[in-house]
């Protein structure tokens, strides 16, 4: 009350419900058709490119942007700190947050993730498009992704622009977090090793991919049991 001190309850706010434990046999991700659709109605504007890496790089918002184009090494992305919205020491500022680089999420969230051809391609789309973007508004940045006047984006106006993205599509509206389940998730599909999975998604610890994204959908579990079906029925099945 003093100002002898920082007020560490001044960004909490009390839970409107209680949040239930995640099942880990039911990951979020978004379908195949929905983020393409996503990706396509965001073409030629600010956050195209934020998706397309996400979804396939599995980095975690506050990592996405903190990129810079000196964290992209040939087709290697370094990923090595995170944007953080903090709220500011003097609560009378009239700042909600603040913005801070900070280190990453744990000590494996340092890591280097490949980028892929098709990605590196609208890498430069992107890059084009946002020396346009400096030329017109006159602002200069290194980071991947600003606003207009070369600023941080608030996670909560992407939330916003997205959600408005999807409702103009009619697709279900998930989360940036939720490209990075489905980038884990994708890996499960393609049958990635798990340990290779582990070290790009930046876990502190391979059972955390196991635990969550190890799982399969329903049709290819039912491809597993069918090709099983062999071993206690023979060739009973081809047969009929």
């Amino acid at each position: 009350l003093n100002n002898w001190c920082r007020n560490i309850t001044y960004s909490l706010s009390v839970p409107k419900k209680a949040v239930s434990k995640r099942n880990t046999n039911d990951v979020e991700v978004w379908d195949d058709e929905s983020l393409q659709a996503l990706i396509e109605e965001l073409r030629g504007g600010p956050y195209c490119f934020l998706i397309i890496l996400a979804a396939n790089t599995g980095l975690r918002i506050g990592e996405l942007l903190a990129l810079t184009y000196d964290d992209i090494r040939g087709n290697m992305l370094l990923v090595d700190k995170q944007l953080s919205e903090i709220a500011p020491l003097d609560s009378d500022s009239g700042k909600q947050y603040e913005f801070h680089i900070t280190h990453p999420k744990t000590s494996n969230s340092n890591r280097v993730v490949p980028l892929s051809s098709a990605v590196l391609e609208e890498l430069e789309k992107h890059k084009a498009w946002q020396k346009e973007q400096m030329k017109i508004y006159g602002y200069k940045t290194n980071y991947l992704f600003t606003t207009s006047k070369g600023t941080f984006y608030y996670q909560r106006n992407l939330r916003r622009a997205l959600e408005r993205a999807c409702k103009r599509i009619n697709v279900d509206f998930h989360s940036v977090h939720v490209l990075r389940h489905t980038f884990g998730t994708n890996l499960s599909r393609s049958d990635i090793n798990t340990e290779v999975s582990s070290k790009l998604m930046g876990h502190s610890d391979v059972t955390i991919t196991s635990k969550y994204y190890v799982n399969v959908d329903a049709e290819r579990k039912l491809d597993a049991v069918e090709k099983i079906s062999k071993y206690s029925l023979g060739d009973r099945i081809e047969e009929e």
